[in-house]
């Protein structure tokens, strides 16, 4: 009887734990409850401009920052307005898709979300004709002497990619809704399940990325000022970073919201994709690699490590700052910066993963029990 009993016991629990392997299972392939709320036709739209911003990264590590390690006398004024141009158009873009996804929106502004989706607009308009600028003085960087094959492949690939990706933005939808559809019993807009304040997330990552650039673009002040540098490896390498985190931060925005970026991105389970953005914006998550085990390029590594070399190469140029007062300056701007972006990024992981309404003083039990 006994060990009837106990089989009986093994059956049930074994029945039980088969049926809780199916619930998960399901609960992993059903639709997530933040799948977006933009239309079909505003997520296609929105791709434009993020792929203008991958246009602009890809132009800048690849093509200007070789010419910018290769500067002269003569070189260096142009290539720093080339620079300054490319950075305003970056800034553009990034305040454009922050306006478009709620990262510069309060759902309380009285100024209502019709006004965001038109400052969007007028903001990648402004990046297009911004564009047009960096043309003219890439043209006038390589009359001055500076490389031909870089600079013309950015004017004619990247550059030119951009443009044609910002002119193809529709402006005529309506945007107003990129929030995603979880809510929490207080009304906050969730990430993904229970996770996430949606709307601190976007307003950090929009904070990350305008000190960001902010700090490039002092860096880049810097390059143009005083005498000349020894090497201006360590600027190239600062700008490299820059890139890179500008690249993450802001494809970062458009994951909260359910912009994916390839087919194999799409294909995953939504809380996956966040996931995946999560290990990016922390630690990084491999990736591809060469023979000595580098990525290339370093979007491999998360943005710590992106952030920890731009401050290691801003402190190289230490040695530089003597006898240059408007070097040394910009620099020390830029370390301020890149400190404030740095904060805004560990600050928008810690509101995609936050449970807005598990908080300890007025849940003192937890959200999943108490135990």
């Amino acid at each position: 009887m006994h060990a009837q009993t106990m089989i009986r016991h093994l059956i049930a629990t074994t029945r039980r734990l088969a049926s809780a392997v199916v619930v998960l299972a399901i609960a992993l392939t059903l639709p997530s409850p933040a799948a977006a709320a933009l239309t079909a036709s505003e997520l296609t739209a929105i791709q434009r401009p993020f792929s203008a911003a991958r246009n602009l990264a890809e132009g800048i590590s690849g093509e200007l920052l070789p010419v910018i390690n290769e500067t002269n006398s003569s070189t260096r004024p142009r290539l720093a307005q080339v620079a300054q141009l490319i950075n305003k158009a970056q800034t553009q873009v990034a305040g454009g898709l922050a306006d478009l996804l709620g990262g510069s929106y309060d759902p309380d502004d009285s100024r209502g979300r019709n006004f965001f989706v038109q400052r969007a607009a007028q903001q990648l308009t402004g990046a297009y004709a911004t564009l047009g600028q960096v043309k003219t003085s890439t043209n006038a960087a390589i009359s001055a002497g500076a490389n031909s094959y870089h600079l013309g492949r950015l004017r004619d690939i990247y550059i030119a990619a951009a443009m044609t990706n910002l002119k193809a933005f529709d402006a005529t939808l309506g945007y107003e809704n990129p929030y995603p559809e979880g809510r929490s019993p207080d009304g906050r807009i969730l990430v993904i399940g229970p996770h996430g304040d949606y709307a601190e997330a976007q307003v950090r990552l929009n904070s990350a990325t305008t000190f960001l650039l902010q700090a490039a673009a002092a860096v880049i002040t810097a390059y143009g000022s005083d005498s000349m540098l020894p090497s201006y490896w360590n600027i190239y390498q600062q700008l490299k970073f820059a890139r890179t985190l500008y690249q993450e931060n802001v494809e970062a925005m458009g994951a909260l919201a359910g912009v994916t970026y390839s087919a194999g991105e799409a294909a995953r389970n939504p809380f996956f994709r966040m996931l995946a953005r999560i290990e990016t914006l922390t630690h990084g998550g491999g990736g591809p690699t060469v023979a000595s085990n580098h990525c290339s390029p370093d979007t491999c590594h998360g943005t710590p490590y992106n952030y920890m070399n731009f401050v290691k190469f801003t402190m190289d140029q230490v040695p530089y700052w003597s006898g240059r007062p408007n070097f040394a300056n910009n620099m020390q701007t830029a370390l301020r910066r890149i400190s404030e972006a740095w904060d805004g990024t560990d600050s928008a992981v810690w509101f995609i993963l936050a449970f807005p309404e598990c908080d300890q003083k007025t849940r003192p039990a937890g959200c999943g029990g108490t135990k």
